[in-house]
């Protein structure tokens, strides 16, 4: 009797131990996954300030480089920051009390995982700290007569995304404002200040994205597998029902390939895995393209389709059944 009973504490004890173990690469999976999505939209928030930049550059070299009518909207566009979510990489603090008996490289990781923790919450109060800095130029801009666009002034006054012109809202008298700023030691002042700030961010999103970069590799050097796992794959969007449910694929065994017969209306789709958004994909072409990790929505047409999404190769195809 005494030894059944300590077959069953045994017992009971290793299926414990390996629900805390499944729990814990599960946390990795979320940690990686999140890292990944976060990069991924990081690299573009680099690439928005970068050119943003090369604008400024232009503006200082020679004030007539832009049409006139474009440069209002234009300054309020360089007037805001593109900042990643580092939250929610914060929020992932692993407490090592809950699993018994942990092996010393599980415990280094742990340690690991946490430390990094701290220092995305430090990076992520440097960022913030632009949110501070990001109305100056705006508050100058409102200071010398030139009033901001709002969301509802896009909707109204038919803003042209092409050309950066907002028709019925600046008048002649704001760009006559603008001409005689143009070449004022304030405006040149204010460009400068700008210019400084955004490149102190690039600088800041770069050593984000390297510091995030060595938090997956750790990740990776543990479970090599980490973020490969993906249990169910859906299309979810516009075109569909939403962007709040996704419609779900099937996983064929022999190609590897998810598959659906699937309707679509006129609007946008993306991908999404496990029907959750820490890993998702979009795509710029339609019927068929590349996957983008974290990539945009993509505009697809209605038609009912043979939908085919490859993870291996990253590729994505709709062959048209009907219209």
């Amino acid at each position: 009797m005494v030894i059944g009973i300590l077959i069953a504490l045994s017992l009971n004890n290793r299926n414990e131990q390996k629900k805390n173990n499944d729990i814990f690469l599960l946390k990795l999976d979320i940690a990686f996954n999140r890292a990944l999505l976060i990069n991924s939209k990081n690299d573009g928030n680099i690439r928005n300030e970068t050119r943003e930049i090369q604008w400024i550059d232009s503006l200082l070299n020679s004030s007539d480089s832009f049409n006139i009518e474009t440069l209002p909207v234009l300054l309020y566009r360089m007037n805001s920051y593109s900042l990643p979510a580092l939250n929610e990489l914060v929020d992932l603090k692993i407490e090592d009390e809950i699993y018994n008996n942990i092996d010393k490289e599980k415990q280094l990781l742990i340690n690991y995982i946490n430390l990094y923790n701290n220092r995305f919450s430090f990076l992520d109060k440097e960022l913030q700290k632009h949110w501070g800095n990001n109305n100056d130029f705006g508050e100058k801009l409102v200071e010398w007569g030139i009033p901001k666009i709002t969301a509802p002034d896009y909707e109204l006054n038919g803003f042209n995304a092409k050309t950066l012109e907002i028709k019925n809202f600046y008048t002649a008298h704001h760009y006559e404002i603008l001409k005689k700023k143009l070449g004022d030691q304030e405006f040149y002042d204010a460009l400068i200040t700008l210019r400084s700030s955004k490149q102190s961010l690039v600088d800041l999103l770069n050593r984000t994205k390297k510091r995030i970069t060595e938090f997956q590799e750790r990740i990776a050097q543990y479970y090599p597998t980490v973020g490969s796992e993906v249990l169910s794959l859906g299309i979810i969007g516009s075109s569909l029902e939403g962007w709040y449910t996704s419609v779900p694929l099937k996983y064929d065994n022999e190609s590897g390939h998810w598959t659906r017969t699937i309707e679509l209306k006129e609007g946008s789709v993306k991908f999404r895995a496990n029907d959750d958004w820490d890993r998702n994909w979009g795509g710029k072409t339609f019927p068929k393209g590349n996957l983008i990790g974290g990539g945009p929505n993509f505009a697809v047409e209605p038609g009912v389709y043979q939908l085919t999404v490859d993870l291996a190769s990253n590729t994505y195809e709709f062959r048209e059944i009907e219209k």
